[in-house]
């Protein structure tokens, strides 16, 4: 079941590039992904309602959550601001280094070792995402340097949040995305209040299907799906889901968009799943090296339980 939903996960991703750059058409960024991590907030409660999920009745166990909307909610703003200077290609180049700050951050304050094969497969699956946009690359320092800073600290936000919420958390996924949800959405609209206030809205139908696909897909069904994930897999195994995404995003293209496939775009998608496969090798010697144990026995599971019966 992890591995559909780390399927899943990626396919949701891997499409919510274009429709980012879809909404900026239409709304600002800061208020724009603030309406979209709210609305997701709302359907959240409902769901929780719907089954009979509950917030734990001491609001501290929910403090990771919020520190995680929080830091969300800055990395979202920092993306959606970037990605109006520059192409989604390069986004996607420059996000790819979400593994590299994830495998520091998570020796740094969790304690996952940094081996060969997190690094090797890392190195491997980047190297596959440059030949998969090397078209874009032609556009990196061209003038728009804040916005490729804008995309690199936004990854590097993200790689600590995940480290924080893997450290910390033990709340059921569903009120924690529910809080995560709503946390990132104050910020960003705290934010876009005086930022953006007055700024034009130029309203249009793909870019209110581009935002529902956001709200509902990419943030509500997507974060329960990495909340999930979090408790069962090393954070530097989940930001691989970076690396995933751009194939992801160049296969939609091609099927639905009749987008060209060039050799270099197929040998960077192999090199992308290539290294995919080896950073999520168990091999046989893997004991200072394991994957948290997923069992019904294992501490985050039951915790998990716990919540989701009181």
């Amino acid at each position: 079941m992890n591995a559909v939903f780390f399927a899943a996960l990626c396919l949701i991703w891997g499409s919510t590039w274009m429709a980012i750059k879809i909404n900026l058409g239409s709304f600002p960024p800061f208020f724009s992904a603030g309406l979209r991590f709210l609305l997701a907030g709302f359907v959240l409660l409902a769901a929780m309602k719907f089954a009979k999920v509950s917030f734990p009745g001491e609001w501290r166990k929910l403090s990771p959550s919020f520190v995680f909307g929080l830091l969300n909610g800055i990395s979202y703003g920092l993306i959606y601001w970037g990605e109006q200077y520059i192409p989604s290609g390069l986004t996607a180049v420059l996000n790819a280094s979400l593994p590299f700050f994830s495998i520091i951050f998570a020796a740094m304050f969790i304690g996952e070792r940094i081996t060969l094969r997190k690094v090797f497969g890392s190195i491997i699956g980047f190297a596959g995402v440059l030949l998969l946009f090397y078209e874009s690359l032609s556009e990196l320092g061209s003038g728009k340097i804040m916005g490729e800073i804008a995309i690199v600290v936004a990854a590097a936000v993200y790689a600590l949040a995940g480290v924080h919420v893997k450290k910390r958390s033990s709340v059921e996924p569903l009120a924690a995305v529910t809080v995560q949800m709503l946390t990132a959405a104050a910020v960003l609209l705290l934010v876009a209040l005086p930022v953006e206030y007055g700024a034009a809205v130029h309203f249009t139908w793909r870019g209110l299907a581009a935002f529902m696909y956001l709200s509902l897909f990419g943030s509500a069904v997507a974060f329960y799906l990495y909340n999930h994930l979090i408790l069962r897999m090393e954070v530097t195994a989940l930001s691989y889901t970076s690396l995933i995404t751009p194939a992801i995003a160049t296969l939609l293209g091609v099927l639905i968009m009749e987008e060209e496939l060039n050799g270099f775009m197929i040998i960077g998608m192999i090199l992308i799943f290539t290294g995919t496969a080896i950073i999520n090798i168990k091999g046989a010697h893997r004991s200072r090296d394991k994957l948290p144990d997923l069992s019904a026995d294992s501490e985050p599971y039951r915790q998990s339980e716990e919540l989701r019966q009181s």
